[in-house]
């Protein structure tokens, strides 16, 4: 049966920056259906263009649809549907309710990739913050304590994980913070970081 809609799952088959940023964006904001060969990223409006970046890495012209959500944000959604997909994506911890089991495979992503795979799941459950002194901070949050464990030990910080509103958060001021945005960023381009975060990131390094 032919497809609806392009796509070409080579670029996320193959390794590159690419792939493996977008495997942590899913990770964090992407949603794997259970009883459809559905993947779904749901973003708020300000982000509109985040969507349109995914569409262009697979090669797709699914439609971006918009609705309100049930928090009455006005939010866009790309929505692929792919048997093949969901199964390749299974491989990497993204499977159906995966928020609170999700942990990097780290075992399986040559350490070359890490810090891609680390940049989209900051983009998706990261945080990046400037204080009115000009100090930055920046935190992650995930509902699975080995996921939070495994990002402090990336960042190679000594703050501890703690729970806070039913879940893990690590974070990190300062210089530190700085640094680990220095490595967050390293590898990235115009087409593998949320626009938003990195415009903050370049106001600390100007």
């Amino acid at each position: 049966m032919s497809r609806k809609y392009s796509l070409n799952l080579s670029n996320i088959i193959t390794d590159s920056h690419a792939k493996y940023y977008w495997l942590g964006f899913l990770a964090g904001d992407g949603n794997v259906a259970k009883n459809e060969a559905r993947i779904r990223i749901e973003l708020k409006d300000i982000d509109l263009s985040h969507l349109q970046k995914f569409q262009d890495f697979m090669e797709s012209n699914t439609p971006i649809t918009e609705r309100v959500n049930n928090k009455g944000c006005h939010a866009y959604t790309v929505s692929i549907n792919s048997a093949e997909l969901k199964r390749y994506l299974a491989q990497y911890n993204l499977v159906p309710n995966k928020t609170s089991i999700y942990n990097m495979p780290l075992n399986k992503i040559p350490c070359e990739f890490h810090w891609d795979l680390v940049r989209g799941l900051m983009d998706a459950d990261g945080c990046i913050h400037i204080r009115a002194n000009g100090s930055p901070i920046i935190t992650f949050v995930s509902a699975n304590k080995k996921c939070a464990e495994q990002m402090k030990e990336i960042w190679q910080t000594e703050n501890k994980v703690c729970f806070q509103n039913n879940a893990y958060k690590i974070a990190v001021e300062g210089q530190k913070a700085i640094l680990i945005l220095n490595n967050i960023y390293k590898n990235s381009t115009e087409k593998i970081r949320l626009d938003r975060k990195y415009n903050l990131y370049r106001s600390l390094t100007k």
